[in-house]
């Protein structure tokens, strides 16, 4: 009832108001707001992973769909169908997924609500010597039919770094 601590989960970056004026939190308190804001969106993440995975299970294979033809590539396998968009799996690092794309046939692109997007990638292929990296899927597919070499896609530019990093380090 005196003041509020207030922030972005992404970041992690925390303030703080006080009422009295006080200009910020002690160390202590900082720190244990920065440990229970972590905590907080790691069992959101995880919640929403755990629901992402048993969506993806449940959905059919995608066999074909507008999006596809209008971009003049194929379906790949890891594809499913929701209602009448494109699912793409997320995968984190620990190869089990933590969130989903959803495309519409206008192009239109949507990610689990509360999926973790940071590091999250897809793999077109299988990975070897040669290991292309895209932003987006429809660039990803249109590369490795191109190329035939494995494709990993990062989903936006802002994860581009990351998941080039791990690819980096695991390959």
């Amino acid at each position: 009832g005196k003041g509020a601590a207030f922030g972005d989960w992404k970041s992690g970056e925390i303030h703080y108001w006080f009422l009295n004026g006080q200009a910020s939190a002690s160390d202590y308190d900082r720190e244990e707001a920065l440990k229970k804001a972590k905590e907080e969106r790691d069992f959101a993440y995880a919640s929403a992973a755990f629901n992402a995975q048993e969506l993806y299970a449940k959905l059919p294979a995608l066999e074909s769909h507008d999006y596809l033809t209008r971009k003049n590539i194929k379906a790949d396998s890891g594809l499913r169908l929701y209602a009448d968009r494109l699912v793409v799996p997320v995968y984190g690092a620990d190869e089990q997924i933590q969130s989903l794309q959803f495309i519409a046939a206008d192009g239109e692109k949507r990610f689990y609500t509360g999926g973790k997007m940071q590091g999250g990638y897809y793999v077109i292929g299988n990975l070897g010597d040669t290991v292309l990296i895209a932003e987006g899927f429809a660039t990803g597919m249109t590369l490795h039919e191109a190329t035939g070499f494995c494709v990993v896609v990062a989903f936006n530019a802002g994860n581009l770094k990351p998941v080039c990093d791990m690819i980096r380090k695991e390959y």
